[in-house]
Order: C-alpha cells, then structure tokens, then sequence
C-alpha cells in the first residue's frame, strides 16, 4: 500500500510541477555546429521565396570555433558566437555590399540576425533561434 501511496504522489507532483524545458535538444536532434541551417521562417512568418535560381535561401553555418556565416539571400554574412548548453549570443560583424534584384528578404533577414538573440532549440532538424521567448528565426537542418 505503501509503495503504490509513493508512486501516486510521485506521478502527482510531476503533472503538477514537472515542465518539459524548452530549452532542450532532442536526442535525435542535428548538432548546432557544422550544420547547413536553411531559414524556413522569421518572427512565424514562412519565408517565401518565388525564385530560388535568382535567389537563394538564406541560411547560416556555426563553425567550432565560434564564428558563424551564411546568406542573407543575396548577400553573404558573417560574425561571431558565444554558445554555453541552449543560451547563445550572437555578434553580427558585416556582410558584403552586393545589390540585388529584391532586397525585402535580404533586410528582413539581416535585421532578424541583428536582434537580440540569447537562447535556441534544436528539435531533430529544426533550430529556432529565441530572443527571450520570442521566436525570432526558424531554421531545417541539413548535416554536411
């Protein structure tokens, strides 16, 4: 009786105080590092690019060594990283100067990345960069 009294209160204590963290990575999840992280959505909204050929999906790379890179869908970008288990920061240091047919994706992207982002979660292929708890960035993964 005892022990089925323990398990009871046991279960009951972990519906009422156990959260699933946020924070977490699966464990099927794609390491953050040398990942092609395509951007799939900014602030939940889908990103729609009519024509892939004249512009590219803007995605970013995480090196080992806490530099990072990608394109801003025309553009090429670059900076630094401090990443400590699920908080980040990132530091944007420039991009190049190219001007391109349509620059709404490549600003929208580019103020994206310059936000205050401090936290990710990483769901099998899915990266979600937070700012907070706003989401800011949605990426798919795809191993190199």
């Amino acid at each position: 009786m005892k022990i089925h009294l323990s398990i009871f209160l046991f279960v009951l204590l972990c519906l009422g105080g156990c959260k699933t963290n946020k924070n977490a990575i699966s464990s099927d999840a794609l390491p953050l590092q040398d990942t092609h992280w395509d951007l799939v959505a900014i602030e939940g909204q889908k990103l729609n690019i009519p024509n892939k050929k004249v512009q590219p999906q803007p995605y970013i790379v995480f090196d080992t060594l806490g530099r990072f890179n990608g394109n801003l869908g025309c553009n090429i970008f670059f900076g630094s990283y401090y990443q400590k288990k699920q908080k980040i920061e990132l530091q944007y240091d420039g991009a190049t100067k190219r001007l391109c047919p349509n620059m709404d994706i490549e600003k929208a992207v580019l103020g994206a990345i310059k936000k205050d982002i401090n936290n990710f979660t990483i769901e099998g292929k899915n990266l979600t960069l937070y700012s907070g708890k706003k989401e800011i960035m949605k990426f798919e993964g795809k191993e190199r």
